[in-house]
């Protein structure tokens, strides 16, 4: 069965053939796809808030207006398609202006995974083209989000803490919280992927060979994603990446509504929250400690429509239309991919 690769004008439609061994490496520079529109991004020195999204998602709206409502002054930045180009606060881009070194990453990529190579091939892609963005404005800094996370703080303010670090992951492998503190540092790591996909008889390329090996022989669905790659690039990168969901001042990122992690109370599938003055409180169980939620993050399919719930910003900047089917109460989330599964 041969398999479907991003190219740089849609991210991944048609099939393609493997290229040569000499053509395979990624520019150290990759030529920028100029964008049709070039807006001019803020001089403020807040940083921009970006996520990458294709379709217009029901819950997108609450996703850009509580990063927005909390961060103000930030620009909140979507790399996306032409049927998500219609929110007035959020600054658009689109995805395929940005895709080159994306697609010449898609004709290395190898599929090692039971999800399907589509999913699995845009969480690789998205760092490409957000470095490429990146560079492409001149920009060396901005938080990163996955766009089914709700933001309760000031991020600029917040940064402070995380300054030191090249960028940030969540529970140590997931960029769904990513601050990025010098462009150059994502240019590294997409060049270790690259460099990975590559030298497919390397190290690095069959440790993820064999997480997938050991992952199908024991019957567990998943494999390799680019949360694989992030555990072994920050193994060889002690010191330098942060760490999002750790207790700081009785504050922290949520790695996911639907984990436990680090010690929460749960009910009904989820953790069990209270909201304060419109943020989120979390109790751990063991030290019934209180703890406040910097951000939420609605891993899973289940959680999306618990979104509109824990929306507190003003009512202006969403549909005023209520979703359809909303259930609150009583909804049991399903289980978040653990191990790329």
């Amino acid at each position: 069965m041969k398999q479907r690769y991003w190219d740089a004008k849609d991210l991944l439609r048609g099939p393609r053939s493997e290229p040569s061994p000499a053509s395979q490496r990624l520019p150290a520079t990759a030529r920028i796809v100029p964008p049709r529109t070039r807006k001019k991004l803020s001089d403020a020195e807040a940083i921009p808030i970006i996520f990458l999204h294709r379709s217009n998602s029901e819950y997108l709206k609450y996703t850009f207006a509580q990063a927005k409502a909390v961060n103000p002054k930030s620009d909140i930045v979507l790399l996306g398609d032409e049927t998500n180009n219609q929110y007035p606060f959020v600054e658009h881009y689109f995805i395929e202006d940005y895709s080159e070194s994306a697609g010449q990453f898609a004709r290395i990529y190898k599929h090692l995974s039971t999800h399907s190579l589509d999913f699995e091939l845009i969480c690789f892609q998205r760092w490409f083209v957000l470095r490429d963005f990146m560079v492409a404005h001149g920009l060396r800094s901005c938080l990163f989000l996955d766009s089914d996370t709700l933001l309760y703080t000031d991020v600029t303010k917040d940064s402070r803490r995380f300054a030191s670090f090249d960028f940030t992951l969540s529970h140590g492998m997931s960029g769904c919280t990513f601050f990025l503190n010098r462009v150059e540092a994502l240019t590294e790591f997409c060049a270790f992927l690259s460099d990975t996909y590559t030298n497919r008889p390397g190290y690095y390329f069959q440790k993820m060979a064999a997480h997938f090996a050991v992952l199908q022989r024991t019957g567990r669905n998943g494999g390799v994603c680019d949360m694989t790659a992030f555990q072994l690039y920050k193994d060889d990168h002690f010191g330098a990446i942060g760490e999002v969901a750790l207790i700081v001042d009785d504050s922290l990122y949520d790695p996911s509504i639907t984990w436990a992690n680090p010690g929460f109370e749960m009910e009904n599938g989820i953790k069990k929250i209270v909201m304060r003055d419109g943020v989120p409180y979390g109790v751990l169980v063991k030290s019934q400690r209180e703890i406040r939620f910097n951000s939420l993050q609605f891993q899973g399919s289940a959680t999306k429509r618990l979104m509109r719930a824990y929306y507190t910003g003003p009512r202006e900047l969403i549909d005023p239309a209520p979703p359809r089917n909303l259930v609150v109460d009583g909804t049991t989330a399903s289980s978040p991919r653990t191990a790329c599964g």
